[in-house]
């Protein structure tokens, strides 16, 4: 098992999720960057495991202030909802 399937859950390189599902490259609003009920991630691996999990994809490698970007619409956590504080 190498790293990356140890940390995502899967072993695809950010140039093979590409190939599987092309990015979008629209522009994603800074009202949609600041809200919390989104998740955003520039990870591309991050972002195939959301996929596959289930969570529903606002959008799919987005442009935000020149980084690509994955939009998600899950709740995105606060540090008061973590367990261990």
């Amino acid at each position: 098992m190498n790293n990356y399937q140890f940390m995502y859950g899967h072993k695809l390189d950010a140039e093979e999720i590409r190939k599987k599902y092309p990015f979008c490259n629209v522009k994603v609003s800074e009202r949609i960057a600041k809200s919390k009920i989104y998740t955003i991630t520039f990870d591309a691996r991050m972002a195939y495991s959301y996929r596959r999990k289930g969570y529903n994809v606002i959008v799919w490698g987005g442009i935000y202030r020149g980084v690509t970007v994955f939009v998600f619409r899950k709740r995105r956590i606060s540090m008061r909802s973590l367990p261990f504080r």
